[in-house]
């Protein structure tokens, strides 16, 4: 069911991009049309790998009046990989599928989002405890990474401050750090508050969802609620101090005795100086600190 309305919401948006593009008098320059196109090669002694992708992407943006505007974004993550074993042993994998699938209604200080889209916050690059709905990979350097499905509300105050909302709706899949997925037909929801504080930012951030015990735990759930809440808070800060300093630290609860764990927390700090290298050159020197730790959550009974 879930494949039949995200094929039905796609025809609709291409059907969309291709009457904007065919009435250049309705919507003047309102279209635009990029591609990202990557390929890679890997090899050692046993077997060499080859890979390509091609990630083409529509924008339509059209202002509704001086204030408003209204943007859509539609583009595909085709991809092809092949391992050679031998000349009659090589294994082949491609797919297509959404990349980014959103409508946005904007003005001067908010902005709302709804459809496929990247959700990502903090200020860590490695091991990112606020890596909650993205897999970007910090080697990676186009930063690729599968969206999330839901209705992102962002409001920015006149003193820097920001205030977010998020519900997330149809996502079975693992997310961020997630090792068992949601219930995908459960709503997530959240937000983060975000303000100015000395020479930097810091923001507080909160999420609550339902995870799918089902798909990980067959034999041990008997008994149980298979789809218990799960809830995440977290604080992260980012500073200019002549270096920059950063730092992120989170707590997620799971409600559920059928679990091993049910609180793990996690805390991230960093720094970065920049080195003035000849006429225009600079290099950038990162160093982060990460600790995790995972223990029973026990409750002491009145």
């Amino acid at each position: 069911m879930k494949n039949v309305i995200h094929r039905r919401i796609i025809k609709a948006v291409i059907l969309l991009v291709l009457f904007t593009a065919a009435q250049p008098n309705i919507f003047p320059q309102a279209l635009e049309f990029k591609g990202l196109f990557s390929g890679w090669i890997t090899g050692n002694s046993k077997n060499t790998s080859i890979g390509l992708r091609y990630i083409p992407d529509f924008f339509i943006k059209k202002s509704i009046s001086k204030k408003y505007t209204f943007d859509v974004e539609f583009s595909l993550n085709a991809y092809g990989t092949g391992r050679i074993h031998s000349i009659d042993n090589i294994e082949k994998d491609g797919k297509i599928k959404p990349y980014r699938l959103w409508l946005r209604f904007s003005g001067s200080q908010f902005e709302v989002r709804i459809g496929l889209q990247k959700i990502n916050f903090g200020s860590a690059a490695l091991l990112r405890p606020l890596m909650w709905f993205d897999r970007i990979d910090p080697r990676d350097p186009l930063q690729i990474t599968d969206g999330v499905y839901g209705l992102l509300f962002r409001y920015y105050f006149l003193n820097n401050a920001n205030i977010w909302f998020w519900g997330l709706y149809g996502n079975g899949k693992e997310k961020g750090w997630e090792v068992i997925p949601s219930n995908d037909r459960s709503i997530e929801f959240g937000g983060r508050f975000q303000i100015t504080l000395f020479t930097g930012e810091i923001a507080f951030t909160y999420h609550h969802r339902k995870i799918n015990l089902s798909q990980v735990l067959l034999d041990q759930i008997s008994g149980y609620n298979i789809n218990p809440p799960e809830s995440r808070i977290a604080i992260d800060g980012k500073w200019d101090i002549g270096d920059g300093f950063w730092f992120e630290g989170s707590m997620i609860h799971q409600q559920c005795k059928a679990l091993p764990f049910e609180l793990c927390r996690s805390i991230n700090i960093g720094l970065d100086y920049t080195f003035g290298i000849g006429n225009g050159t600079e290099f950038v020197l990162k160093s982060e600190y990460i600790n995790t730790h995972i223990q029973e959550y026990i409750f002491s009974k009145a």
